[in-house]
């Protein structure tokens, strides 16, 4: 499989889980009237992936470490959002200062 391909599949699936998350935020707010940040780091998450995936297709970077750096924050943002999912499920809330 060429790198051109991989990056195009990869760019559509991030692209088509953004829409996705959107649509789940608005969905769960609708049905539940609740707003959930679970859906917004998600939709975050997986739009930095998105965008990686964009600027290797076109090819319009140069700087690795930006890239790097879009990567990591993208995998960083997905990680929180499933501990978000988590804390919610469970009904733990996250409180400051204690």
């Amino acid at each position: 499989m060429s790198d051109t391909l991989l990056h195009g599949v990869n760019c559509g699936f991030a692209w088509f889980i953004v829409a996705l998350a959107i649509g789940g935020y608005f969905l769960t707010y609708r049905k539940t009237g609740e707003r959930w940040m679970f859906w917004i780091v998600l939709s975050s998450g997986w739009g930095l992936f998105a965008v990686a995936q964009t600027v290797v297709l076109v090819g319009t970077i140069q700087n690795s470490s930006l890239l790097g750096a879009l990567w990591i924050s993208s995998f960083v943002l997905i990680i929180c959002s499933l501990a978000l999912i988590f804390l919610k499920l469970t009904g733990r809330k996250i409180t400051a200062g204690r």
